[in-house]
C-alpha cells in the first residue's frame, strides 16, 4: 500500500486543469463572481505526473512484443485525484472541465482503438491465433467472429469521503470553507460518473471506422510453405473485421459506502430495510473515520505560505496495531482485505463477460455444414449442396 505524503496524482490532462487554473485570475471576473480565487493556484498546481495523454504515448512508443497477447483488457483507473483538484474551483468552472476530461478520455480510448488493429503496434491483440483457420475462411465475413475490445472503468470513489480530505487538505481562506469543497467533490463526482457512462453507451454504438477490415495471411502459422506458392498465399488470406467495442464498469463506491453505513448505523444501533447495520462485526470494520497509517501533523497552515520540504519535515505517521480494523489504511486507500475484496467482485463481472465471448468463440469454430442435417440426422457436406 502506499504512502500518500504528497496528497496528489496523476490527472486526466494537465493542460486542461492548468488552462482552468487561468480563469481563477482575479481579472476573470465572469468565472469567479466577485471572489478572490488566487489561492487555488499555489494549493492545487498542476501535477509534476505524466496525465493520460502522455501515458498513453510512452506506452505506444513500445516496441510490439514477439509473441502478442489473444486479448487485451483496457483499465482505466482514472478521475480520483480530478476531483480532488477540481473541488476547490467555481463549481460551474469546474463541471465544464469534467465534459472536457471525458471527451479526453474517449479520445485516448479511440485511439488505442485504432492502434489495436495496426499489427505492429504493441497495442495489438492476436485474437485469432489458435483457432481453427479453415473453419475461419469458410466462414461469411459477417459470420467471422470479432475480437472483442475491452474497457474497463470502474465507477469513481467519492474522495471526499475519505479521511485525507479533511486532515490533508489546504483550509481555504474565508468566505471559502472546506464544507463547500466537499459538497463540490460530491457534486462532481457524480457529475463525472453521469458524463463518462452516457459517453461509454455512445462509445460503443460507434460505427465501425472504414479501411479497418485488412487482409492477414494466417497460413503462414500453420504451413510456411506456402510462402513459396503466390498463388496459394493470395487464397489463404482473409478479412478480419474491425473489433468490437465493448465497456465494463464496476460501482466501487457503493461497495465502499455500505461499509461505510454498516458502520455508522452500528454506532447508532439501527438497521435499515436492506439489512445494514446487522452485519456480523467480524465481517465489517469498527473503525471507518480514521486511517490505520494516521499523520499525526500535517504542516498545512492556512496561508498556503509554508514550501514543500516544511510541509513534509512537520509530518510524522503513526500505524494502528489492528490495520484489519480500519476501513482505511491511508489517508486515501482502503485497507488490503478492502481491496481484495474489490478486486474480487470486478473479477467476477470480468468473468460473466470472458464466458460470453468464450461461447461465441465455441459456436465460430463449430462446423458450419452441422447445423444442417439430412435423413437419419447425418450432417450435411459442402458436396451435398454442389450435387
Amino acid at each position: 500500500m502506499p504512502v500518500t505524503n504528497k496528497d496528489e496524482g496523476a490527472v486526466v490532462s494537465n493542460s486542461l486543469f492548468e488552462a482552468a487554473l487561468t480563469r481563477t485570475s482575479p481579472l476573470d471576473n465572469d468565472t469567479l463572481a466577485g471572489l478572490d480565487y488566487s489561492w487555488v493556484a499555489r494549493n492545487y498546481p498542476v501535477p509534476p505526473y505524466q496525465d493520460l495523454l502522455h501515458q498513453v504515448e510512452s506506452f505506444l512508443a513500445n516496441p510490439r512484443p514477439q509473441k502478442p497477447p489473444r486479448e487485451t483488457l483496457w483499465v482505466f483507473n482514472i478521475g480520483f485525484w480530478d476531483i480532488w483538484n477540481l473541488a476547490a474551483l467555481p463549481r460551474k468552472l469546474a463541471t465544464h472541465l469534467v465534459e472536457s476530461q471525458a471527451q479526453h478520455i474517449f479520445s485516448q480510448i479511440e485511439l488505442l482503438y485504432e492502434e489495436a488493429h495496426n499489427n505492429n503496434s504493441v497495442a495489438f491483440s492476436d485474437y485469432y491465433a489458435g483457432m481453427d483457420l479453415a473453419a475461419v475462411r469458410a466462414m461469411a465475413k459477417a459470420d467471422l467472429p470479432r475480437a472483442p475490445f475491452r474497457v474497463f472503468i470502474p465507477r469513481l470513489f467519492d474522495i471526499s469521503l475519505t479521511p485525507g480530505f479533511g486532515s490533508a487538505r489546504f483550509k481555504p481562506p474565508r468566505p471559502h470553507n472546506r464544507a463547500e469543497q466537499m459538497r463540490n467533490a460530491a457534486f462532481l463526482t457524480q457529475h463525472w460518473d453521469r458524463v463518462v457512462n452516457d459517453m461509454l453507451n455512445e462509445w460503443v454504438r460507434l460505427p465501425d471506422p472504414k479501411g479497418v477490415y485488412r487482409e492477414d495471411d494466417l497460413s503462414e502459422l500453420k504451413d510456411a510453405d506456402l510462402l513459396l506458392n503466390k498463388k496459394s498465399v493470395k487464397a489463404s488470406k482473409f478479412s478480419i473485421p474491425p473489433a468490437r467495442r465493448e465497456a465494463i464498469t464496476y460501482d466501487i463506491f457503493s461497495y465502499i459506502r455500505e461499509l461505510l453505513v454498516e458502520r455508522q448505523l452500528r454506532d447508532a444501533d439501527l438497521v435499515d430495510h436492506n439489512g445494514l447495520g446487522s452485519t456480523a462485526t467480524t465481517d465489517g470494520y469498527s473503525e471507518v473515520r480514521k486511517p490505520c497509517l494516521k499523520r499525526e501533523d500535517t504542516g498545512i497552515c492556512d496561508s498556503g505560505d509554508g514550501s514543500e520540504e516544511d510541509m513534509e519535515n512537520h509530518d510524522e505517521w503513526s500505524v494502528c496495531s489492528a490495520p484489519d480494523k480500519h476501513l482505511f489504511w491511508t489517508e486515501f486507500t482502503v485497507n488490503r482485505r478492502a481491496i481484495f475484496e474489490i478486486g474480487k467482485r470486478a473479477a467476477d463481472l470480468l468473468k460473466r463477460h470472458m464466458q460470453m465471448d468464450a461461447e461465441w468463440f465455441r459456436k465460430a469454430q463449430s462446423p458450419l455444414p452441422s447445423l444442417r442435417k439430412g435423413p437419419g440426422g447425418v450432417p450435411l457436406t459442402a458436396e451435398t449442396f454442389e450435387t
